[in-house]
């Protein structure tokens, strides 16, 4: 399994997930960005695929910690559009680090705006266009 349920102290340190060995050696041997974590997501399935959404909803709540990983990890979220783990940023958002760390609020923003265009349908999009982008009707003609 690639990500495992932690036993003992490994626990408290990382929310109760843990990369198996050979999967954190091919991490750090072959780090892209994330191009390397769509990777791994893409060779993954099941209860392995599971494992590492929820150890994203992990790292996106522990931001105390790691601020900017936890806005990494919302970024990608993000650009999956992985709604599983709406939860933990809802819960995140409450924090009073997402209000003080920038990148953090814009990682949150970004992931609310998406899921507000996700729910959107072409007509509104075109109506929301069209009143961004038609210019004010005079309202004093001289």
């Amino acid at each position: 399994m690639l990500l495992r349920q932690a036993q003992g102290p490994q626990n408290d340190a990382n929310g109760g997930y843990v990369v198996d060995e050979t999967t954190r050696q091919r991490a750090v041997a072959h780090w892209e960005g994330h191009s390397a974590f769509l990777s791994l997501f893409d060779e993954t399935a099941g209860t392995d695929r599971t494992a590492i959404i929820r150890a994203m909803g992990t790292a996106i709540e522990n931001a105390e910690k790691h601020p900017d990983i936890s806005a990494q990890v919302l970024d990608i979220v993000t650009s999956m559009n992985l709604t599983q783990v709406e939860g933990s940023i809802k819960r995140l958002a409450k924090k009073p680090i997402a209000t003080k760390n920038r990148v953090l609020q814009d990682a949150i923003d970004s992931y609310k705006v998406s899921r507000i265009i996700a729910t959107l349908t072409y007509e509104r999009i075109r109506k929301i266009y069209q009143q961004l982008t038609t210019p004010p009707a005079c309202t004093n003609p001289t």
